[in-house]
């Protein structure tokens, strides 16, 4: 499968949040949408966190 495709979640909750961070441990590209700006910045801050805890897996 090719993981050059940029995949959006549309609403940031709990549902939103659990498939995008599957898809970010397999490599894809992952943008997150919601309404709520708070819920949005959570999720950047964390990025980091998650992204550098996945790598050393």
């Amino acid at each position: 499968m090719d993981k050059n495709v940029k995949l959006s979640i549309l609403g940031s909750g709990l549902g939103g949040k659990a498939v995008g961070k599957v898809f970010a441990r397999y490599g894809f590209e992952v943008i997150f949408h919601d309404r709520n700006r708070a819920v949005l910045k959570t999720l950047a801050s964390r990025a980091t966190k998650f992204l550098t805890t996945s790598m050393e897996r």
